[in-house]
């Protein structure tokens, strides 16, 4: 409310009354104004918005305008027609300001963890070719696909000296790190688009035995998504490494998901990603 108070005085002259107008309205009355004028005046407010964030999240504001031309204009008529335009922008507003929001997180998440992009890019990738090679409809695959790019969304509010440490997280940071899936579940939740695969985001550190977070979910009470971004995310992280862990090779990595199908990853899954990526280890 602050921030927006200050937009709108910065728009406006002295002369200019700008006023509390009930919960998250104000008022602004423009003496002597010209429809032009006003209408310029409105460009300033909307373009001084832009300039603020609060908590990552970009300052919004809907503006409706009307003119008292006439003296026996009937002043609340005149208030009504710019409350009605004010109402209107606000509907068309509302269903940009979710995607606004999540590119905003998304671009604070890239500039606290240097590897997220190119990271979830790769994942994303990968994730689609498993997709596919399940026979997954094309509707699954795109929220598989979706899922990839946004499923470390709910780290953005860990600190940046822990997504970046060098060395081993300690405990009472860890905790810190296990919560990031409730986080980003909440986050998918209140936007229409994550929303198809919120439940798959919550339970991407699940484990095929039981042993995950944050619900120790097992097998297959655990979303199939969930369980591809798991297998795929995991495998990303020991190809290319991360602030915490050294890079392996193929053969490593492919001895690796060997070892943990059937305990920490879906068994299944492990046996079809080895065989389209490749790799020199066969189950």
């Amino acid at each position: 409310m602050k921030k927006a108070a200050r937009v709108l005085k910065q728009a406006c002259r002295k002369e200019d009354i700008i006023a509390r107008w009930g919960g998250d309205e104000f008022a602004v009355l423009l003496p002597q104004t010209s429809a032009q004028a006003a209408d310029e005046a409105t460009a300033r407010m909307k373009e001084g918005a832009r300039k603020y964030e609060v908590g990552h999240i970009p300052l919004s504001i809907s503006v409706g305008r009307a003119t008292k031309s006439k003296k026996g204009q009937c002043i609340q008529e005149v208030i009504r027609e710019a409350e009605d335009g004010m109402y209107r922008q606000k509907l068309f507003q509302r269903k940009q300001i979710p995607n606004q929001v999540l590119q905003s997180f998304e671009q604070a998440l890239y500039q606290k963890c240097n590897y997220s992009r190119q990271h979830g890019d790769r994942v994303k990738k990968t994730a689609l070719r498993l997709a596919k090679a399940l026979g997954l409809s094309s509707k699954k695959q795109e929220q598989a696909a979706l899922l990839a790019v946004y499923h470390d969304i709910g780290k953005i509010v860990l600190d940046e000296q822990i997504l970046n440490k060098k060395q081993a997280i300690a405990p009472q940071q860890w905790k810190q790190v296990k919560r990031h899936p409730e986080i980003g579940y909440n986050i998918a939740q209140s936007v229409p688009r994550l929303c198809p695969i919120a439940e798959s985001l919550l339970a991407h550190h699940e484990r095929w035995d039981g042993k995950g977070y944050p619900q120790g979910l097992a097998g297959e009470q655990i979303p199939l998504l969930a369980r591809i971004l798991a297998l795929v995310d995991a495998c990303d992280v020991m190809e290319h490494g991360c602030s915490y862990k050294k890079r392996m090779g193929a053969d490593e990595v492919a001895a690796e998901l060997k070892k943990h199908a059937g305990t920490q990853f879906d068994p299944h899954l492990v046996k079809i990603f080895l065989q389209i990526e490749n790799k020199s280890f066969c189950l």
